[in-house]
């Protein structure tokens, strides 16, 4: 499929389209990964989960589903839940236990 421009509108109408396109893909791009900012916990090993929504400390592991939560397990990065709000977010939090000792 080929396009012709033939008057300076049509040229014209196709740069605002094209600045368009690019300008709402960089706004998606924004908005995704603001939302990824917002749900990804930075923690530490021994640092306490805290709920960035409430800022409870009851928080327990949440069942992974769906496609986010397996792209985020392929990076150790674990979904949690906050009993109080019902906030859900990742964190690499290690298991409480600590590493199994082998006789």
């Amino acid at each position: 499929m080929r396009l012709y421009i033939a008057t300076q509108g049509q040229l014209m109408m196709a740069v605002a389209i094209g600045v368009l396109l690019i300008i709402s893909g960089l706004l998606v791009v924004v908005l995704i990964t603001r939302f990824f900012q917002e749900t990804v916990e930075k923690t530490s090993r021994d640092e306490e989960l805290v709920c960035r929504a409430c800022g409870s400390k009851s928080i327990r592991s949440s069942y992974p589903s769906g496609l986010m939560d397996a792209m985020f397990s392929l990076f150790a990065w674990r979904p949690f839940r906050c009993d109080v709000c019902y906030w859900r977010f990742y964190s690499r939090r290690r298991d409480r236990r600590g590493p199994v000792a082998h006789s």
